[in-house]
């Protein structure tokens, strides 16, 4: 069921009663989903928060730790070393 559904002329932001959340997708079939749309890309935008950079952070496969990602002059780093 969706808990919240903001909307012009079609769903554009749904967060659904399991937790997932869809932006431009109104099934979003996982935590987050972004849909750019038929032939289109998707950007996501991770901004700096205060004195502090965009710090991505990405579950290992095997569930048993993180990946911290960083970007410095266009270059992604990732480390098992935090940067939250």
């Amino acid at each position: 069921a969706t808990l919240l559904a903001v909307a012009t002329t079609s769903n554009i932001f749904n967060v659904m009663s399991a937790g997932n959340v869809g932006i431009s997708s109104s099934t979003p079939g996982a935590r987050l989903v972004v849909s750019g749309g038929s032939g289109s890309t998707s950007t996501i935008t991770l901004g700096i928060s205060g004195s502090k950079a965009a710090c991505l952070k990405l579950q290992d496969t095997d569930l048993a730790g993180w990946s911290y990602c960083t970007v410095l002059n266009g270059a992604m780093t990732c480390s098992a070393t935090s940067c939250e």
